[in-house]
């Protein structure tokens, strides 16, 4: 099964793109040039056309705080790096399937 991948260089950027595409699923860095991935989260998932995308947090920041303020934001999941293959295919059989 083959997927069709966007990108976005910032926060901003990805705001913009899930607005506009309205993807199945989103992976999201938390740390992000202009816009946190935690603000973009919380955007997206106050917004009536974008809050039932799940999103889900790929990040170094491990720590039980920051997967708080992950779930907070609003925040189907979260992973942290480094990402092991058979973690993006959960991630993907759980939300794409």
């Amino acid at each position: 099964m083959g997927y069709e991948v966007l990108e976005a260089d910032c926060g901003i950027s990805a705001i913009e793109i899930a607005k506009r595409e309205r993807p199945d699923l989103v992976l999201m860095d938390v740390m992000m040039p202009e816009v946190s991935g935690y603000t973009v989260c919380a955007q997206l998932k106050r917004d009536s056309d974008t809050k039932e995308i799940p999103i889900v947090l790929v990040t170094g920041l491990g720590t039980e705080i920051n997967m708080q303020i992950g779930r907070r934001m609003g925040a189907n999941g979260y992973l942290v790096k480094p990402i092991k293959p058979d973690q993006l295919r959960e991630v993907f059989n759980k939300y794409l399937t």
